[in-house]
Protein backbone atom coordinates (compact mmCIF):
# COMPACT_ATOMS: atom_id res chain seq x y z
CA UNK A 1 0.00 0.00 0.00
CA UNK A 2 1.08 3.55 -0.73
CA UNK A 3 -0.40 6.51 1.16
CA UNK A 4 -0.74 9.63 -0.97
CA UNK A 5 0.00 13.03 0.61
CA UNK A 6 0.11 16.68 -0.37
CA UNK A 7 3.74 17.26 0.52
CA UNK A 8 5.28 16.29 -2.83
CA UNK A 9 4.30 16.23 -6.51
CA UNK A 10 1.24 13.98 -6.71
CA UNK A 11 2.20 12.19 -9.93
CA UNK A 12 5.58 11.17 -8.47
CA UNK A 13 3.75 9.18 -5.79
CA UNK A 14 1.96 7.04 -8.43
CA UNK A 15 4.82 5.04 -9.94
CA UNK A 16 4.12 1.30 -9.55
CA UNK A 17 1.58 -0.94 -11.26
CA UNK A 18 -0.82 -3.17 -9.33
CA UNK A 19 -0.55 -1.20 -6.07
CA UNK A 20 -3.20 -0.01 -3.60
CA UNK A 21 -2.97 3.80 -3.41
CA UNK A 22 -4.67 5.27 -0.33
CA UNK A 23 -5.98 8.83 -0.62
CA UNK A 24 -6.95 10.21 2.81
CA UNK A 25 -6.83 13.96 2.19
CA UNK A 26 -8.19 16.42 -0.37
CA UNK A 27 -5.54 16.66 -3.07
CA UNK A 28 -5.38 19.61 -5.45
CA UNK A 29 -4.23 18.47 -8.91
CA UNK A 30 -3.63 22.10 -9.93
CA UNK A 31 -5.06 21.65 -13.39
CA UNK A 32 -2.80 18.70 -14.28
CA UNK A 33 -3.58 15.16 -15.38
CA UNK A 34 -2.92 12.41 -12.84
CA UNK A 35 -2.19 9.04 -14.49
CA UNK A 36 -2.87 6.03 -12.29
CA UNK A 37 -0.50 3.07 -12.94
CA UNK A 38 -2.04 0.04 -14.59
CA UNK A 39 -4.23 -2.38 -12.60
CA UNK A 40 -3.94 -0.39 -9.39
CA UNK A 41 -6.49 0.31 -6.65
CA UNK A 42 -7.49 3.88 -5.83
CA UNK A 43 -8.83 3.70 -2.27
CA UNK A 44 -10.38 6.77 -0.64
CA UNK A 45 -10.53 7.00 3.15
CA UNK A 46 -11.45 9.75 5.60
CA UNK A 47 -11.62 13.05 3.72
CA UNK A 48 -9.75 11.72 0.70
CA UNK A 49 -10.65 13.25 -2.67
CA UNK A 50 -9.28 15.04 -5.74
CA UNK A 51 -10.04 18.46 -7.14
CA UNK A 52 -9.06 20.72 -10.05
CA UNK A 53 -7.67 18.31 -12.63
CA UNK A 54 -8.01 15.14 -14.69
CA UNK A 55 -7.70 11.57 -13.37
CA UNK A 56 -6.68 9.00 -15.98
CA UNK A 57 -7.27 5.38 -15.06
CA UNK A 58 -5.72 2.21 -16.47
CA UNK A 59 -8.23 -0.44 -15.41
CA UNK A 60 -8.17 1.28 -12.01
CA UNK A 61 -10.25 -0.21 -9.21
CA UNK A 62 -12.01 2.56 -7.25
CA UNK A 63 -13.02 2.00 -3.62
CA UNK A 64 -14.46 4.13 -0.81
CA UNK A 65 -16.50 6.69 -2.76
CA UNK A 66 -19.11 6.98 -0.01
CA UNK A 67 -17.42 9.95 1.72
CA UNK A 68 -15.59 11.43 -1.27
CA UNK A 69 -16.39 14.98 -2.43
CA UNK A 70 -14.79 15.49 -5.83
CA UNK A 71 -14.63 19.05 -7.13
CA UNK A 72 -13.83 20.12 -10.69
CA UNK A 73 -12.38 16.71 -11.60
CA UNK A 74 -12.84 14.94 -14.93
CA UNK A 75 -12.15 11.28 -15.66
CA UNK A 76 -10.56 9.56 -18.63
CA UNK A 77 -9.08 6.14 -19.38
CA UNK A 78 -10.69 3.09 -17.76
CA UNK A 79 -11.92 2.23 -14.27
CA UNK A 80 -13.41 -0.66 -12.36
CA UNK A 81 -16.23 -0.09 -9.87
CA UNK A 82 -19.70 -1.56 -9.47
CA UNK A 83 -21.72 1.49 -8.37
CA UNK A 84 -21.52 5.04 -7.09
CA UNK A 85 -23.82 8.00 -6.49
CA UNK A 86 -24.05 11.75 -6.91
CA UNK A 87 -22.87 12.18 -3.30
CA UNK A 88 -19.23 11.75 -4.34
CA UNK A 89 -19.60 14.78 -6.66
CA UNK A 90 -21.17 17.23 -4.25
CA UNK A 91 -18.82 20.16 -4.73
CA UNK A 92 -19.40 20.99 -8.41
CA UNK A 93 -20.94 24.35 -9.34
CA UNK A 94 -21.36 23.68 -13.09
CA UNK A 95 -24.00 21.05 -13.87
CA UNK A 96 -22.67 20.33 -17.36
CA UNK A 97 -19.24 19.47 -15.95
CA UNK A 98 -20.80 17.65 -13.02
CA UNK A 99 -22.75 15.29 -15.27
CA UNK A 100 -19.70 14.91 -17.52
CA UNK A 101 -17.64 13.73 -14.55
CA UNK A 102 -20.28 11.29 -13.32
CA UNK A 103 -21.14 9.92 -16.76
CA UNK A 104 -17.47 9.54 -17.71
CA UNK A 105 -16.73 7.54 -14.58
CA UNK A 106 -19.79 5.41 -15.25
CA UNK A 107 -19.27 4.72 -18.94
CA UNK A 108 -15.47 4.41 -18.72
CA UNK A 109 -15.81 1.69 -16.11
CA UNK A 110 -15.34 -1.95 -17.05
CA UNK A 111 -18.04 -4.48 -16.31
CA UNK A 112 -21.36 -3.68 -14.68
CA UNK A 113 -21.68 -0.27 -13.09
CA UNK A 114 -24.61 1.78 -11.76
CA UNK A 115 -24.87 5.53 -11.16
CA UNK A 116 -27.47 6.91 -8.76
CA UNK A 117 -28.54 10.50 -9.41
CA UNK A 118 -29.99 12.86 -6.83
CA UNK A 119 -33.74 12.48 -6.51
CA UNK A 120 -35.74 15.04 -8.53
CA UNK A 121 -32.74 17.31 -9.00
CA UNK A 122 -32.73 19.62 -12.02
CA UNK A 123 -29.39 19.60 -13.87
CA UNK A 124 -28.92 22.66 -16.09
CA UNK A 125 -26.72 21.68 -19.05
CA UNK A 126 -25.45 23.69 -22.01
CA UNK A 127 -23.03 23.38 -24.92
CA UNK A 128 -21.70 25.73 -27.60
CA UNK A 129 -20.54 22.93 -29.90
CA UNK A 130 -22.58 22.84 -33.10
CA UNK A 131 -22.32 19.98 -35.58
CA UNK A 132 -24.41 17.27 -37.19
CA UNK A 133 -25.46 14.48 -34.79
CA UNK A 134 -23.46 16.00 -31.94
CA UNK A 135 -24.26 15.30 -28.30
CA UNK A 136 -23.06 16.80 -25.05
CA UNK A 137 -22.14 13.35 -23.72
CA UNK A 138 -20.92 10.80 -26.29
CA UNK A 139 -19.86 7.19 -25.65
CA UNK A 140 -18.74 4.38 -27.94
CA UNK A 141 -18.51 0.61 -27.41
CA UNK A 142 -19.73 0.50 -23.81
CA UNK A 143 -22.01 -2.02 -22.14
CA UNK A 144 -23.57 -3.10 -18.87
CA UNK A 145 -24.20 0.40 -17.52
CA UNK A 146 -27.20 1.77 -15.66
CA UNK A 147 -28.35 5.24 -14.64
CA UNK A 148 -30.95 5.35 -11.87
CA UNK A 149 -32.34 8.79 -12.56
CA UNK A 150 -34.62 8.99 -9.49
CA UNK A 151 -36.85 11.41 -11.46
CA UNK A 152 -33.99 13.86 -11.96
CA UNK A 153 -34.37 16.25 -14.90
CA UNK A 154 -31.78 17.25 -17.46
CA UNK A 155 -32.76 20.82 -18.28
CA UNK A 156 -31.29 21.51 -21.72
CA UNK A 157 -30.41 25.20 -21.94
CA UNK A 158 -29.22 25.06 -25.55
CA UNK A 159 -31.14 27.42 -27.79
CA UNK A 160 -32.19 26.63 -31.32
CA UNK A 161 -29.57 29.07 -32.61
CA UNK A 162 -26.83 26.97 -31.01
CA UNK A 163 -28.01 23.82 -32.72
CA UNK A 164 -28.94 25.05 -36.14
CA UNK A 165 -31.72 23.56 -38.21
CA UNK A 166 -32.43 19.82 -38.19
CA UNK A 167 -29.05 18.88 -36.75
CA UNK A 168 -30.36 16.34 -34.21
CA UNK A 169 -28.02 17.56 -31.47
CA UNK A 170 -28.54 15.37 -28.42
CA UNK A 171 -27.75 15.17 -24.76
CA UNK A 172 -26.61 11.53 -25.02
CA UNK A 173 -25.14 9.77 -28.02
CA UNK A 174 -24.41 6.04 -27.80
CA UNK A 175 -22.70 4.21 -30.66
CA UNK A 176 -22.29 0.42 -30.71
CA UNK A 177 -23.44 0.25 -27.09
CA UNK A 178 -25.18 -2.66 -25.42
CA UNK A 179 -27.01 -3.38 -22.18
CA UNK A 180 -27.56 0.28 -21.27
CA UNK A 181 -30.35 1.23 -18.86
CA UNK A 182 -31.48 4.82 -18.32
CA UNK A 183 -34.40 4.66 -15.93
CA UNK A 184 -36.48 7.61 -14.73
CA UNK A 185 -34.08 10.24 -16.01
CA UNK A 186 -36.17 12.98 -17.59
CA UNK A 187 -35.48 15.70 -20.15
CA UNK A 188 -36.77 19.18 -20.89
CA UNK A 189 -35.84 22.09 -23.11
CA UNK A 190 -37.71 25.25 -22.12
CA UNK A 191 -35.29 27.82 -23.51
CA UNK A 192 -36.13 31.11 -25.18
CA UNK A 193 -37.13 29.37 -28.39
CA UNK A 194 -40.09 27.88 -26.54
CA UNK A 195 -41.00 30.18 -23.71
CA UNK A 196 -41.69 33.83 -22.94
CA UNK A 197 -42.31 35.76 -19.74
CA UNK A 198 -45.72 37.41 -19.66
CA UNK A 199 -47.32 39.99 -17.41
CA UNK A 200 -47.00 39.02 -13.79
CA UNK A 201 -43.87 36.95 -14.46
CA UNK A 202 -45.85 34.00 -15.79
CA UNK A 203 -43.88 31.71 -18.09
CA UNK A 204 -45.77 30.41 -21.12
CA UNK A 205 -45.16 28.91 -24.54
CA UNK A 206 -44.64 31.42 -27.32
CA UNK A 207 -47.50 31.81 -29.75
CA UNK A 208 -47.03 29.75 -32.88
CA UNK A 209 -44.47 27.35 -31.45
CA UNK A 210 -46.83 24.50 -32.30
CA UNK A 211 -45.89 25.05 -35.93
CA UNK A 212 -42.28 24.31 -35.08
CA UNK A 213 -42.92 21.00 -33.35
CA UNK A 214 -40.72 18.45 -35.08
CA UNK A 215 -38.18 21.01 -36.26
CA UNK A 216 -36.45 21.97 -33.04
CA UNK A 217 -32.89 20.68 -32.97
CA UNK A 218 -32.54 19.53 -29.37
CA UNK A 219 -32.81 15.80 -28.72
CA UNK A 220 -32.44 13.59 -25.66
CA UNK A 221 -30.88 10.26 -26.67
CA UNK A 222 -29.34 9.37 -30.04
CA UNK A 223 -28.43 5.73 -30.77
CA UNK A 224 -26.02 5.20 -33.66
CA UNK A 225 -24.96 2.08 -35.52
CA UNK A 226 -25.74 -1.19 -33.73
CA UNK A 227 -27.17 -0.98 -30.22
CA UNK A 228 -28.92 -3.72 -28.25
CA UNK A 229 -30.51 -4.28 -24.85
CA UNK A 230 -31.23 -0.58 -24.44
CA UNK A 231 -33.77 0.10 -21.66
CA UNK A 232 -35.01 3.70 -21.40
CA UNK A 233 -37.87 5.11 -19.32
CA UNK A 234 -38.16 8.89 -19.39
CA UNK A 235 -40.49 11.87 -19.47
CA UNK A 236 -39.48 14.22 -22.30
CA UNK A 237 -40.61 17.80 -22.88
CA UNK A 238 -39.58 20.01 -25.79
CA UNK A 239 -37.26 18.00 -28.05
CA UNK A 240 -36.92 17.29 -31.74
CA UNK A 241 -36.31 13.63 -30.90
CA UNK A 242 -36.87 11.87 -27.61
CA UNK A 243 -35.11 8.61 -28.47
CA UNK A 244 -33.78 8.22 -32.02
CA UNK A 245 -31.99 5.22 -33.46
CA UNK A 246 -30.14 5.67 -36.76
CA UNK A 247 -26.86 7.08 -38.01
CA UNK A 248 -28.21 10.45 -39.17
CA UNK A 249 -26.55 10.55 -42.54
CA UNK A 250 -28.35 12.13 -45.44
CA UNK A 251 -30.31 8.99 -46.24
CA UNK A 252 -30.71 7.56 -42.74
CA UNK A 253 -28.18 4.80 -43.30
CA UNK A 254 -27.60 2.65 -40.25
CA UNK A 255 -25.67 -0.43 -39.25
CA UNK A 256 -26.21 -4.14 -39.71
CA UNK A 257 -29.44 -4.24 -37.74
CA UNK A 258 -29.94 -0.97 -35.86
CA UNK A 259 -31.66 -1.29 -32.48
CA UNK A 260 -32.31 -4.77 -31.08
CA UNK A 261 -33.77 -6.42 -27.96
CA UNK A 262 -34.67 -3.10 -26.36
CA UNK A 263 -37.39 -1.49 -24.25
CA UNK A 264 -38.55 2.12 -24.53
CA UNK A 265 -41.08 3.64 -22.12
CA UNK A 266 -41.52 7.28 -23.11
CA UNK A 267 -43.96 9.94 -21.98
CA UNK A 268 -43.58 13.08 -24.08
CA UNK A 269 -45.02 16.55 -24.46
CA UNK A 270 -44.25 19.05 -27.22
CA UNK A 271 -41.71 16.62 -28.66
CA UNK A 272 -41.30 16.27 -32.41
CA UNK A 273 -40.70 12.52 -32.47
CA UNK A 274 -40.85 10.90 -29.02
CA UNK A 275 -39.59 7.61 -30.55
CA UNK A 276 -37.99 7.24 -33.99
CA UNK A 277 -36.38 3.92 -34.91
CA UNK A 278 -34.74 3.22 -38.26
CA UNK A 279 -34.27 -0.58 -38.39
CA UNK A 280 -35.22 -2.47 -35.24
CA UNK A 281 -35.86 -6.00 -34.06
CA UNK A 282 -37.41 -7.45 -30.89
CA UNK A 283 -38.54 -4.15 -29.36
CA UNK A 284 -41.04 -3.38 -26.61
CA UNK A 285 -42.20 0.23 -27.05
CA UNK A 286 -44.68 2.30 -25.07
CA UNK A 287 -45.30 5.94 -25.99
CA UNK A 288 -47.63 8.44 -24.36
CA UNK A 289 -47.43 11.70 -26.25
CA UNK A 290 -49.21 15.05 -26.25
CA UNK A 291 -48.42 17.64 -28.91
CA UNK A 292 -45.96 16.11 -31.33
CA UNK A 293 -44.99 15.89 -34.97
CA UNK A 294 -45.29 12.09 -34.94
CA UNK A 295 -45.63 10.03 -31.76
CA UNK A 296 -43.75 7.09 -33.26
CA UNK A 297 -41.74 6.78 -36.46
CA UNK A 298 -40.93 3.08 -36.90
CA UNK A 299 -39.00 1.99 -39.98
CA UNK A 300 -38.14 -1.62 -40.74
CA UNK A 301 -39.38 -2.89 -37.37
CA UNK A 302 -39.83 -6.62 -36.83
CA UNK A 303 -40.81 -8.98 -34.00
CA UNK A 304 -42.00 -6.14 -31.78
CA UNK A 305 -44.83 -5.01 -29.50
CA UNK A 306 -45.86 -1.36 -29.73
CA UNK A 307 -48.37 0.53 -27.60
CA UNK A 308 -49.12 4.20 -28.18
CA UNK A 309 -51.37 6.76 -26.53
CA UNK A 310 -51.35 10.11 -28.29
CA UNK A 311 -53.20 13.32 -29.04
CA UNK A 312 -52.72 16.69 -30.75
CA UNK A 313 -50.63 15.88 -33.80
CA UNK A 314 -48.97 18.77 -35.65
CA UNK A 315 -47.89 18.87 -39.30
CA UNK A 316 -47.50 15.14 -40.01
CA UNK A 317 -50.40 13.08 -41.40
CA UNK A 318 -49.91 10.14 -38.99
CA UNK A 319 -49.61 9.82 -35.24
CA UNK A 320 -47.69 6.59 -35.84
CA UNK A 321 -45.98 5.66 -39.10
CA UNK A 322 -44.96 2.10 -39.94
CA UNK A 323 -42.52 2.32 -42.82
CA UNK A 324 -39.90 0.35 -44.63
CA UNK A 325 -36.37 1.70 -44.54
CA UNK A 326 -33.10 1.68 -46.39
CA UNK A 327 -29.79 0.98 -44.68
CA UNK A 328 -26.29 0.20 -45.79
CA UNK A 329 -23.92 -1.70 -43.48
CA UNK A 330 -21.57 1.11 -44.45
CA UNK A 331 -22.39 0.92 -48.16
CA UNK A 332 -24.20 4.07 -49.29
CA UNK A 333 -24.20 2.98 -52.94
CA UNK A 334 -26.05 -0.32 -52.56
CA UNK A 335 -28.33 0.05 -49.55
CA UNK A 336 -30.42 -2.76 -48.12
CA UNK A 337 -34.15 -2.45 -47.50
CA UNK A 338 -36.33 -3.77 -44.73
CA UNK A 339 -40.10 -3.71 -44.20
CA UNK A 340 -42.16 -4.03 -41.04
CA UNK A 341 -43.36 -7.51 -40.07
CA UNK A 342 -44.38 -9.62 -37.07
CA UNK A 343 -45.81 -6.66 -35.18
CA UNK A 344 -48.50 -6.18 -32.56
CA UNK A 345 -49.56 -2.53 -32.48
CA UNK A 346 -52.09 -1.04 -30.06
CA UNK A 347 -53.04 2.59 -30.53
CA UNK A 348 -55.34 4.76 -28.43
CA UNK A 349 -56.25 8.25 -29.67
CA UNK A 350 -56.83 10.54 -26.70
CA UNK A 351 -58.87 13.21 -28.44
CA UNK A 352 -56.89 15.48 -30.72
CA UNK A 353 -58.23 18.95 -31.47
CA UNK A 354 -55.56 20.25 -33.86
CA UNK A 355 -54.41 18.91 -37.22
CA UNK A 356 -52.56 21.15 -39.65
CA UNK A 357 -51.91 18.95 -42.65
CA UNK A 358 -55.27 17.93 -44.02
CA UNK A 359 -56.35 14.37 -43.27
CA UNK A 360 -54.61 12.83 -40.26
CA UNK A 361 -54.77 9.24 -39.05
CA UNK A 362 -53.74 7.32 -35.98
CA UNK A 363 -51.64 4.81 -37.92
CA UNK A 364 -50.29 4.78 -41.45
CA UNK A 365 -48.28 2.48 -43.71
CA UNK A 366 -45.68 3.89 -46.06
CA UNK A 367 -43.01 2.56 -48.37
CA UNK A 368 -40.13 4.32 -50.11
CA UNK A 369 -40.03 3.04 -53.65
CA UNK A 370 -38.19 5.49 -55.81
CA UNK A 371 -36.58 8.88 -56.07
CA UNK A 372 -35.62 11.05 -54.30
CA UNK A 373 -34.54 8.09 -52.18
CA UNK A 374 -32.55 5.10 -53.35
CA UNK A 375 -34.49 3.06 -55.87
CA UNK A 376 -35.04 -0.58 -55.07
CA UNK A 377 -35.89 -3.38 -57.47
CA UNK A 378 -36.68 -6.28 -55.13
CA UNK A 379 -39.97 -6.73 -53.37
CA UNK A 380 -40.44 -6.61 -49.61
CA UNK A 381 -42.78 -8.81 -47.63
CA UNK A 382 -45.03 -7.16 -45.06
CA UNK A 383 -46.63 -9.88 -42.99
CA UNK A 384 -48.14 -10.86 -39.65
CA UNK A 385 -49.08 -7.35 -38.58
CA UNK A 386 -51.88 -6.96 -36.03
CA UNK A 387 -53.16 -3.44 -35.42
CA UNK A 388 -55.74 -2.48 -32.81
CA UNK A 389 -56.68 1.19 -32.96
CA UNK A 390 -59.30 2.95 -30.87
CA UNK A 391 -60.44 6.52 -30.36
CA UNK A 392 -61.01 7.00 -26.63
CA UNK A 393 -62.46 10.51 -27.08
CA UNK A 394 -64.19 12.43 -29.81
CA UNK A 395 -61.96 13.87 -32.50
CA UNK A 396 -63.02 15.48 -35.74
CA UNK A 397 -59.47 15.85 -37.04
CA UNK A 398 -57.96 12.37 -36.78
CA UNK A 399 -59.18 9.19 -38.48
CA UNK A 400 -58.41 5.61 -37.52
CA UNK A 401 -55.92 4.25 -40.03
CA UNK A 402 -54.58 4.65 -43.53
CA UNK A 403 -52.78 2.06 -45.63
CA UNK A 404 -51.71 4.79 -47.98
CA UNK A 405 -50.05 8.18 -48.20
CA UNK A 406 -51.60 11.62 -48.49
CA UNK A 407 -49.83 12.34 -51.75
CA UNK A 408 -50.09 9.36 -54.09
CA UNK A 409 -48.66 11.07 -57.17
CA UNK A 410 -45.19 11.62 -55.74
CA UNK A 411 -42.27 9.21 -55.92
CA UNK A 412 -42.99 7.75 -52.52
CA UNK A 413 -46.32 6.23 -53.43
CA UNK A 414 -47.18 3.64 -50.79
CA UNK A 415 -48.42 0.16 -51.55
CA UNK A 416 -47.39 0.83 -55.11
CA UNK A 417 -44.62 -1.67 -55.64
CA UNK A 418 -44.53 -5.42 -56.15
CA UNK A 419 -44.39 -5.98 -52.40
CA UNK A 420 -46.37 -8.74 -50.73
CA UNK A 421 -48.82 -8.04 -47.91
CA UNK A 422 -49.81 -11.13 -45.94
CA UNK A 423 -51.86 -11.69 -42.81
CA UNK A 424 -52.68 -8.08 -42.02
CA UNK A 425 -55.33 -7.62 -39.31
CA UNK A 426 -56.75 -4.21 -38.44
CA UNK A 427 -59.34 -3.90 -35.68
CA UNK A 428 -60.52 -0.31 -35.30
CA UNK A 429 -63.18 1.53 -33.32
CA UNK A 430 -64.55 5.07 -33.22
CA UNK A 431 -67.88 5.26 -31.40
CA UNK A 432 -68.05 9.07 -31.35
CA UNK A 433 -69.63 11.56 -33.75
CA UNK A 434 -66.97 12.67 -36.20
CA UNK A 435 -66.45 14.47 -39.48
CA UNK A 436 -63.20 12.69 -40.17
CA UNK A 437 -62.89 9.89 -42.68
CA UNK A 438 -62.72 6.56 -40.95
CA UNK A 439 -59.94 4.89 -42.91
CA UNK A 440 -58.37 4.75 -46.35
CA UNK A 441 -56.86 1.89 -48.32
CA UNK A 442 -55.13 2.26 -51.66
CA UNK A 443 -53.79 -0.75 -53.52
CA UNK A 444 -52.82 -1.36 -57.15
CA UNK A 445 -51.96 -3.98 -59.72
CA UNK A 446 -48.31 -4.41 -58.67
CA UNK A 447 -48.67 -5.65 -55.13
CA UNK A 448 -49.70 -9.06 -53.83
CA UNK A 449 -52.28 -8.96 -51.02
CA UNK A 450 -53.30 -12.05 -49.11
CA UNK A 451 -55.51 -12.44 -46.05
CA UNK A 452 -56.13 -8.78 -45.33
CA UNK A 453 -58.73 -8.46 -42.57
CA UNK A 454 -60.35 -5.19 -41.50
CA UNK A 455 -62.87 -5.03 -38.67
CA UNK A 456 -64.01 -1.44 -38.19
CA UNK A 457 -66.69 -0.15 -35.83
CA UNK A 458 -67.45 3.49 -36.56
CA UNK A 459 -71.22 4.03 -36.60
CA UNK A 460 -70.98 7.81 -36.96
CA UNK A 461 -68.17 7.95 -39.52
CA UNK A 462 -69.29 9.43 -42.80
CA UNK A 463 -67.34 7.40 -45.35
CA UNK A 464 -64.68 4.91 -46.16
CA UNK A 465 -62.82 7.24 -48.37
CA UNK A 466 -60.24 7.82 -51.05
CA UNK A 467 -59.64 11.48 -51.81
CA UNK A 468 -57.55 11.33 -54.96
CA UNK A 469 -59.55 11.59 -58.16
CA UNK A 470 -56.84 9.83 -60.15
CA UNK A 471 -56.94 6.70 -58.02
CA UNK A 472 -59.83 4.37 -57.38
CA UNK A 473 -60.69 2.69 -54.10
CA UNK A 474 -60.05 -0.67 -55.73
CA UNK A 475 -59.98 -3.83 -53.63
CA UNK A 476 -61.20 -6.18 -56.34
CA UNK A 477 -57.71 -7.65 -56.89
CA UNK A 478 -57.10 -8.22 -53.20
CA UNK A 479 -57.66 -11.49 -51.38
CA UNK A 480 -59.57 -9.89 -48.53
CA UNK A 481 -60.81 -12.36 -45.98
CA UNK A 482 -63.33 -9.94 -44.49
CA UNK A 483 -64.10 -6.26 -44.28
CA UNK A 484 -66.50 -5.40 -41.48
CA UNK A 485 -67.63 -1.82 -41.26
CA UNK A 486 -70.37 -0.35 -39.08
CA UNK A 487 -71.24 3.04 -40.49
CA UNK A 488 -72.39 4.80 -43.61
CA UNK A 489 -70.72 3.98 -46.90
CA UNK A 490 -70.83 6.80 -49.41
CA UNK A 491 -69.38 7.12 -52.86
CA UNK A 492 -67.08 9.98 -53.74
CA UNK A 493 -67.15 11.62 -57.10
CA UNK A 494 -64.28 10.31 -59.13
CA UNK A 495 -63.12 9.74 -62.68
CA UNK A 496 -63.52 6.04 -61.95
CA UNK A 497 -66.86 5.90 -60.18
CA UNK A 498 -67.83 2.57 -61.72
CA UNK A 499 -64.80 0.84 -60.22
CA UNK A 500 -65.56 2.36 -56.85
CA UNK A 501 -69.07 0.93 -57.04
CA UNK A 502 -67.69 -2.56 -57.65
CA UNK A 503 -65.33 -2.14 -54.75
CA UNK A 504 -68.14 -1.54 -52.28
CA UNK A 505 -69.41 -5.05 -52.84
CA UNK A 506 -66.50 -6.29 -50.76
CA UNK A 507 -67.87 -4.70 -47.60
CA UNK A 508 -69.95 -6.47 -45.00
CA UNK A 509 -71.79 -3.70 -43.14
CA UNK A 510 -72.64 -4.36 -39.52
Amino acid sequence: MVKIGNNTDVQEQFIEDSVVYIVSSNIDLKGKTLSIPENSVLKFTGKGSFNNGIVKGENTVVEGLVRVRFSNVQFTGSFNLSSFSYIAFGEYTDDTKLLQAMFDLLFLSRGKCTLWLEKKRIYNVDSDIKCYAHAIYEYNDVKQKKINGNEAIINDLRSRSKMGYKTYDGVFLFSNCHDIKINNLNYQNLNEDYMEICEGGILRYKAGIENQIGYVGSSFILLQNDCSNIDISSDIVGARYGVKSGSYSMFWLCGSYGLKNSKLNIRANRTGYPVAIEVGDSLDIFVHSVTHHRAAYLCGITNSNIEIEAKDIYIAPFHCLLSDTHYSKGDSINPLFKSCSNLNVKFTELGSTIATNGDCYCIGFQTYNNKPFFSRTKKLIWENININVKKAAQSDVVGLFCLSRNYPNNFQEPLGFNDEYRNILVVAEDMFPTNQYCFRVRVNEYGVYDNIHFEVKAPHAAVIYDNCSDYSFDLTKVNVSQIYYSGKVRKKKSSNAKLIQSTLKNFVCL
